[in-house]
């Protein structure tokens, strides 16, 4: 599925990233965020058998920001009506690809799990028992010729 996307530097860079884990530092409304999420939803449309989870330290904020700008992005560009949206879980799936929104308030909660890319919103909101753990569950079958690859973004 072809998408339009005004992408910045830091979406090129963090789609040509060849490292596992890829750190954005950078100041409130400097599109790290946002460009991470855009690389999900290029990879969640583009690929297939793909598992993606976002997360940060609690709920409540992971719906307020992450989910939220994921969800804005589906509706723009009139797709949201093309893939499943389970509001309950905060998932969605498309052609066999899974992207899920999981606040690491208990690590149990990814227990067992394993995913291509994790994405720390808020990243200096975790633990590094936290950052092991997801570190750890980055073990999904590789798809489309992608490493699986951790994503940090966080505020100097």
């Amino acid at each position: 599925m072809e998408l339009n996307l005004k992408a910045t530097r830091i979406y090129k860079a963090n789609a040509e990233a060849k490292t596992p884990v890829v750190l954005n530092i950078g100041g409130a409304r400097s599109s790290k965020s946002y460009s991470i999420l855009q690389l999900f939803l290029t990879r969640f449309l583009s690929c297939v058998g793909r598992k993606m989870l976002v997360t940060r330290k609690t709920g409540p904020a992971l719906k307020a920001t992450a989910y939220s700008v994921f969800l804005e992005m589906l509706q723009e560009t009139g797709l949201y009506s093309e893939v499943e949206h389970n509001k309950t879980d905060k998932t969605f799936t498309y052609r066999r690809n899974l992207i899920a929104f999981i606040s690491l308030d208990d690590p149990l909660k990814i227990r067992s799990s394993s995913w291509n890319d994790v994405m720390m919103e808020e990243a200096n909101e975790f633990e590094w028992p936290d950052y092991i753990t997801l570190k750890t569950r980055m073990s999904a079958p590789k798809t489309d010729g992608l490493e699986n690859t951790l994503y940090l973004a966080l505020n100097p």
